[in-house]
């Protein structure tokens, strides 16, 4: 004969129980529920002891995460608790990594053509997201080649770098002429001329020293004028001959220039 008080004492025993877990979830803190430890309690946490339940410690597998009450043991105790606190935030995320550091170098005056200088350049540095920019950097020493590098890091540590190449002269060309010591009077005479530049030679001109004036002693293009039924390829090689000694030169026409000319006469 069953006892009338058999279910009085099942409730009495299984107020217990829960009295019991209660108790144990009131020891456990609520930042173990985030058991993929991304400061958020999900259901993605309750899946991860779900998965674990039955296992134990030493065991293939086992993720002492989802120990929850940390008892060596993935059991029921661990994924109520996770599913009670799911929603909540136990901790403040990470903050994200800080922004890549750039860092973009520029040349003023800007080269010319030929990517030289002919005085001093300053090198300028404009930075995002980093720490600390390089200060600009005058360069005036004369050679080809010469780099300018610089580093800059962000907070992480994250470098970026930027360099430019300058080629700086700052010395005109040196132009030699070897004349013969002994001339015969009225013989052509061949003078060697050499020009250097550390920059190498972009073009290079023929001019005289005039005798007469205006602007005697001075320096001038060769030139004169073209007589009456000469051609102007015929008056180029007589004022290289008369003037500058020059023959037999290969010559090619590029520009005229010339003034308008009006012919004023009278008709008899």
């Amino acid at each position: 004969m069953t006892s009338p008080r058999t279910p009085f004492l099942l409730l009495v025993c299984l107020g217990a129980a829960l009295g019991a877990a209660e108790s144990a979830f009131a020891q456990i803190p609520v930042a173990r529920a985030d058991v993929d430890r991304n400061c958020t309690v999900t259901t993605a946490d309750a899946n991860i002891v779900k998965a674990q339940l039955g296992k134990r410690t030493g065991q293939a597998g086992f993720n002492p995460n989802a120990d929850v009450d940390q008892n060596g043991v993935v059991n029921n105790v661990d994924a109520t608790f996770v599913a009670r606190n799911i929603g909540k935030n136990v901790c403040a995320p990470p903050p994200p990594p800080p922004a890549a550091p750039t860092i973009v170098a520029s040349i003023a005056p800007p080269a010319n053509a030929f990517g030289w200088h002919n005085a001093a350049a300053t090198v300028s540095f404009t930075c995002t997201n980093a720490v600390s920019c390089p200060a600009p950097v005058t360069v005036g020493t004369e050679g080809a080649a010469q780099v300018v590098a610089r580093t800059v890091a962000n907070s992480a540590g994250a470098t970026a770098s930027a360099s430019v190449t300058l080629n700086i002269d700052l010395s005109a060309p040196v132009v030699t002429a070897i004349a013969p010591g002994v001339v015969a009077p009225g013989a052509a005479v061949a003078i060697p001329v050499t020009a250097t530049d550390l920059s190498g030679i972009a073009t290079s001109s023929l001019l005289l020293r005039r005798d007469e004036a205006p602007f005697a002693g001075t320096a001038a293009l060769p030139g004169g004028f073209v007589r009456h039924g000469e051609s102007l390829m015929d008056a180029v090689a007589r004022v290289l001959a008369d003037k500058c000694g020059l023959r037999d030169v290969f010559v090619e026409q590029l520009f005229t220039f010339a003034p308008e000319i009006h012919v004023v006469g009278s008709h008899g």
